[in-house]
Protein backbone atom coordinates (compact mmCIF):
# COMPACT_ATOMS: atom_id res chain seq x y z
CA UNK A 1 0.00 0.00 0.00
CA UNK A 2 1.29 3.46 -0.91
CA UNK A 3 2.22 5.95 1.79
CA UNK A 4 -0.34 8.43 3.10
CA UNK A 5 0.58 12.04 3.82
CA UNK A 6 -1.15 15.05 5.32
CA UNK A 7 0.42 17.56 2.96
CA UNK A 8 0.20 21.29 3.67
CA UNK A 9 -1.04 23.54 0.87
CA UNK A 10 1.49 26.28 0.14
CA UNK A 11 -0.45 27.79 -2.76
CA UNK A 12 -3.35 27.08 -5.08
CA UNK A 13 -3.82 29.48 -7.96
CA UNK A 14 -5.56 29.64 -11.32
CA UNK A 15 -2.69 30.07 -13.77
CA UNK A 16 -5.01 30.43 -16.76
CA UNK A 17 -8.75 29.85 -17.21
CA UNK A 18 -9.66 26.48 -15.73
CA UNK A 19 -6.07 25.36 -15.03
CA UNK A 20 -4.76 25.43 -11.46
CA UNK A 21 -1.33 25.10 -9.87
CA UNK A 22 -1.44 23.34 -6.49
CA UNK A 23 1.80 23.33 -4.48
CA UNK A 24 2.08 20.94 -1.54
CA UNK A 25 4.76 20.91 1.14
CA UNK A 26 5.77 17.37 2.10
CA UNK A 27 9.52 16.61 2.00
CA UNK A 28 9.13 12.82 2.31
CA UNK A 29 6.69 12.71 -0.58
CA UNK A 30 8.95 14.92 -2.69
CA UNK A 31 11.93 12.64 -1.99
CA UNK A 32 10.03 9.52 -3.08
CA UNK A 33 8.48 10.90 -6.26
CA UNK A 34 9.65 9.84 -9.71
CA UNK A 35 8.75 11.42 -13.10
CA UNK A 36 5.54 10.02 -14.53
CA UNK A 37 4.07 8.97 -11.19
CA UNK A 38 0.86 10.42 -9.77
CA UNK A 39 -0.82 11.29 -6.47
CA UNK A 40 -4.26 10.19 -5.34
CA UNK A 41 -5.73 13.16 -3.50
CA UNK A 42 -8.77 13.27 -1.24
CA UNK A 43 -10.33 16.62 -2.06
CA UNK A 44 -12.27 17.07 1.21
CA UNK A 45 -13.28 15.30 4.42
CA UNK A 46 -16.81 14.54 3.19
CA UNK A 47 -18.14 11.30 1.73
CA UNK A 48 -18.96 13.06 -1.53
CA UNK A 49 -17.06 12.75 -3.72
CA UNK A 50 -16.13 9.35 -2.35
CA UNK A 51 -13.13 8.65 -4.58
CA UNK A 52 -9.79 10.39 -4.57
CA UNK A 53 -8.59 12.26 -7.64
CA UNK A 54 -5.47 10.92 -9.44
CA UNK A 55 -3.24 13.81 -10.55
CA UNK A 56 0.19 13.70 -12.18
CA UNK A 57 3.24 15.28 -10.58
CA UNK A 58 4.36 18.35 -12.51
CA UNK A 59 7.33 19.68 -10.54
CA UNK A 60 9.37 18.78 -7.47
CA UNK A 61 11.66 21.23 -5.68
CA UNK A 62 12.95 21.73 -2.13
CA UNK A 63 10.46 19.41 -0.44
CA UNK A 64 7.55 20.72 -2.47
CA UNK A 65 5.40 18.96 -5.04
CA UNK A 66 3.45 20.90 -7.66
CA UNK A 67 0.38 19.60 -9.43
CA UNK A 68 -1.17 21.20 -12.50
CA UNK A 69 -4.80 20.22 -12.96
CA UNK A 70 -7.85 21.23 -14.93
CA UNK A 71 -11.11 21.85 -13.05
CA UNK A 72 -13.49 19.69 -15.07
CA UNK A 73 -15.78 17.99 -12.54
CA UNK A 74 -17.01 18.04 -8.95
CA UNK A 75 -13.80 16.70 -7.40
CA UNK A 76 -11.37 19.02 -9.19
CA UNK A 77 -13.73 21.98 -8.73
CA UNK A 78 -13.61 21.37 -4.96
CA UNK A 79 -9.82 21.05 -5.15
CA UNK A 80 -9.65 24.38 -6.98
CA UNK A 81 -11.13 26.08 -3.88
CA UNK A 82 -8.56 24.71 -1.44
CA UNK A 83 -6.64 27.50 0.32
CA UNK A 84 -3.13 28.06 1.58
CA UNK A 85 -2.48 26.47 4.98
CA UNK A 86 -5.06 23.69 4.60
CA UNK A 87 -3.93 20.07 4.65
CA UNK A 88 -4.83 17.45 2.08
CA UNK A 89 -4.88 13.67 2.51
CA UNK A 90 -2.49 12.50 -0.22
CA UNK A 91 -1.72 8.92 -1.22
CA UNK A 92 1.43 8.34 -3.24
CA UNK A 93 3.57 8.53 -5.14
CA UNK A 94 1.78 5.90 -7.21
CA UNK A 95 2.34 4.00 -10.43
CA UNK A 96 5.20 3.17 -12.72
CA UNK A 97 6.82 6.30 -14.13
CA UNK A 98 9.16 7.13 -16.98
CA UNK A 99 12.61 5.61 -17.22
CA UNK A 100 14.53 8.91 -17.15
CA UNK A 101 17.79 7.44 -18.50
CA UNK A 102 17.84 7.93 -22.29
CA UNK A 103 21.34 6.49 -22.67
CA UNK A 104 23.01 7.91 -25.77
CA UNK A 105 19.70 8.88 -27.36
CA UNK A 106 18.22 12.37 -27.66
CA UNK A 107 15.21 12.81 -25.33
CA UNK A 108 12.10 14.01 -27.16
CA UNK A 109 9.20 15.08 -24.92
CA UNK A 110 5.82 15.14 -26.66
CA UNK A 111 2.83 16.59 -24.83
CA UNK A 112 -0.71 17.63 -25.64
CA UNK A 113 -2.84 19.97 -23.53
CA UNK A 114 -2.71 19.32 -19.79
CA UNK A 115 -0.68 16.22 -20.71
CA UNK A 116 2.32 18.56 -20.95
CA UNK A 117 2.29 18.90 -17.15
CA UNK A 118 4.01 15.63 -16.10
CA UNK A 119 6.78 16.24 -18.64
CA UNK A 120 8.04 19.10 -16.47
CA UNK A 121 9.25 16.76 -13.71
CA UNK A 122 10.88 14.53 -16.32
CA UNK A 123 12.63 17.55 -17.85
CA UNK A 124 14.01 18.40 -14.42
CA UNK A 125 15.71 14.97 -14.33
CA UNK A 126 17.04 15.49 -17.85
CA UNK A 127 18.47 18.94 -17.13
CA UNK A 128 21.88 19.37 -18.71
CA UNK A 129 21.05 17.16 -21.69
CA UNK A 130 20.00 18.27 -25.15
CA UNK A 131 16.20 17.93 -25.00
CA UNK A 132 13.64 18.51 -27.76
CA UNK A 133 10.03 19.19 -26.73
CA UNK A 134 7.11 18.99 -29.17
CA UNK A 135 4.06 20.52 -27.51
CA UNK A 136 0.49 21.09 -28.57
CA UNK A 137 -2.43 22.99 -27.05
CA UNK A 138 -5.51 24.96 -28.05
CA UNK A 139 -3.57 28.26 -27.96
CA UNK A 140 -0.29 29.79 -26.82
CA UNK A 141 -1.59 30.75 -23.37
CA UNK A 142 -2.81 27.22 -22.63
CA UNK A 143 0.50 25.77 -23.79
CA UNK A 144 2.48 28.02 -21.45
CA UNK A 145 0.14 27.41 -18.50
CA UNK A 146 0.36 23.64 -18.93
CA UNK A 147 4.11 23.71 -18.39
CA UNK A 148 5.59 24.69 -21.73
CA UNK A 149 7.31 27.78 -20.33
CA UNK A 150 9.05 25.71 -17.64
CA UNK A 151 10.47 23.34 -20.23
CA UNK A 152 12.02 26.30 -22.03
CA UNK A 153 13.38 27.53 -18.70
CA UNK A 154 15.20 24.22 -18.26
CA UNK A 155 16.91 24.66 -21.63
CA UNK A 156 14.73 22.41 -23.79
CA UNK A 157 14.24 23.35 -27.45
CA UNK A 158 10.47 23.76 -27.71
CA UNK A 159 8.54 23.46 -30.97
CA UNK A 160 4.84 24.20 -30.65
CA UNK A 161 1.60 23.54 -32.47
CA UNK A 162 -1.66 25.26 -31.53
CA UNK A 163 -5.26 24.78 -32.64
CA UNK A 164 -5.68 28.49 -33.37
CA UNK A 165 -2.21 29.14 -34.77
CA UNK A 166 -1.38 31.69 -32.06
CA UNK A 167 1.95 29.97 -31.37
CA UNK A 168 4.08 27.78 -33.59
CA UNK A 169 2.47 25.59 -36.24
CA UNK A 170 -1.25 25.94 -36.89
CA UNK A 171 -2.44 22.39 -36.31
CA UNK A 172 -1.82 19.30 -34.20
CA UNK A 173 1.35 18.39 -32.35
CA UNK A 174 1.42 15.09 -34.26
CA UNK A 175 2.20 17.13 -37.38
CA UNK A 176 5.62 17.80 -35.81
CA UNK A 177 6.61 14.13 -35.52
CA UNK A 178 8.94 14.35 -38.51
CA UNK A 179 11.21 16.49 -36.29
CA UNK A 180 11.99 13.49 -34.03
CA UNK A 181 15.63 12.55 -34.74
CA UNK A 182 16.50 8.98 -35.71
CA UNK A 183 18.59 8.67 -32.54
CA UNK A 184 15.75 9.97 -30.37
CA UNK A 185 13.80 8.40 -27.53
CA UNK A 186 10.22 9.59 -27.11
CA UNK A 187 8.43 10.34 -23.84
CA UNK A 188 4.79 11.24 -24.45
CA UNK A 189 1.71 12.25 -22.49
CA UNK A 190 -1.60 13.58 -23.77
CA UNK A 191 -4.97 12.63 -25.29
CA UNK A 192 -5.53 9.09 -26.51
CA UNK A 193 -5.62 9.90 -30.25
CA UNK A 194 -2.33 11.80 -29.92
CA UNK A 195 -0.67 8.89 -28.11
CA UNK A 196 -1.93 6.41 -30.71
CA UNK A 197 -0.41 8.51 -33.50
CA UNK A 198 2.88 8.93 -31.61
CA UNK A 199 3.04 5.20 -30.89
CA UNK A 200 2.36 4.34 -34.54
CA UNK A 201 5.11 6.67 -35.70
CA UNK A 202 7.62 5.37 -33.16
CA UNK A 203 6.89 1.73 -33.96
CA UNK A 204 7.16 2.35 -37.71
CA UNK A 205 10.48 4.17 -37.35
CA UNK A 206 11.93 1.85 -34.69
CA UNK A 207 12.29 4.70 -32.19
CA UNK A 208 12.05 3.79 -28.47
CA UNK A 209 8.94 5.34 -26.97
CA UNK A 210 7.32 5.53 -23.55
CA UNK A 211 3.75 6.82 -23.19
CA UNK A 212 1.70 7.83 -20.16
CA UNK A 213 -1.86 6.51 -20.55
CA UNK A 214 -5.01 7.97 -19.04
CA UNK A 215 -7.92 5.90 -17.76
CA UNK A 216 -10.60 6.47 -15.11
CA UNK A 217 -9.05 5.34 -11.83
CA UNK A 218 -10.74 4.43 -8.55
CA UNK A 219 -8.38 2.85 -6.00
CA UNK A 220 -5.12 3.91 -7.68
CA UNK A 221 -3.23 0.82 -6.49
CA UNK A 222 -4.44 -1.90 -8.86
CA UNK A 223 -6.94 -3.60 -6.56
CA UNK A 224 -10.28 -2.60 -8.11
CA UNK A 225 -9.40 -3.35 -11.77
CA UNK A 226 -11.24 -0.21 -12.82
CA UNK A 227 -8.55 1.12 -15.16
CA UNK A 228 -7.81 -1.87 -17.37
CA UNK A 229 -6.20 -1.35 -20.78
CA UNK A 230 -5.27 -3.83 -23.51
CA UNK A 231 -1.64 -4.78 -23.35
CA UNK A 232 0.73 -7.18 -25.05
CA UNK A 233 2.81 -9.85 -23.35
CA UNK A 234 6.41 -10.56 -24.44
CA UNK A 235 5.12 -13.30 -26.77
CA UNK A 236 2.64 -10.90 -28.38
CA UNK A 237 -0.41 -12.33 -26.63
CA UNK A 238 -3.09 -9.78 -25.66
CA UNK A 239 -3.37 -9.32 -21.90
CA UNK A 240 -5.11 -6.95 -19.49
CA UNK A 241 -2.95 -4.35 -17.74
CA UNK A 242 -3.83 -1.96 -14.94
CA UNK A 243 -3.01 1.62 -15.86
CA UNK A 244 -2.67 2.74 -12.23
CA UNK A 245 -0.14 0.10 -11.14
CA UNK A 246 1.34 -1.50 -14.29
CA UNK A 247 1.56 2.06 -15.65
CA UNK A 248 0.58 4.79 -16.17
CA UNK A 249 3.78 4.79 -18.23
CA UNK A 250 4.19 1.95 -20.74
CA UNK A 251 6.64 1.05 -23.46
CA UNK A 252 4.61 1.33 -26.66
CA UNK A 253 5.62 -2.22 -27.57
CA UNK A 254 3.68 -3.47 -24.53
CA UNK A 255 0.37 -1.83 -25.50
CA UNK A 256 -2.23 -3.32 -27.84
CA UNK A 257 -3.06 -0.38 -30.12
CA UNK A 258 -5.53 -2.31 -32.31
Amino acid sequence: MADLFQARVLSNSEVCPGIFSLVLEEPRLAALAQPGQFLNIRVNAETSPLLRRPLSIHWVEEGRVEILFQAVGKGTEILARVRRGERLDVQGPLGRGFDPDPGDRTPVLIGGGIGIAPLGFLAQRLKGRKVLALLGARNGEALACSGGSKLEGLGATVHAATDDGSLGRHGLVTELLSEVPADGIIYACGPGPMLRAVAGYALAKGIPCQVSLEEHMACGVGACLGCICKGLAVNGESVHKRVCSDGPVFDVRGVDWS
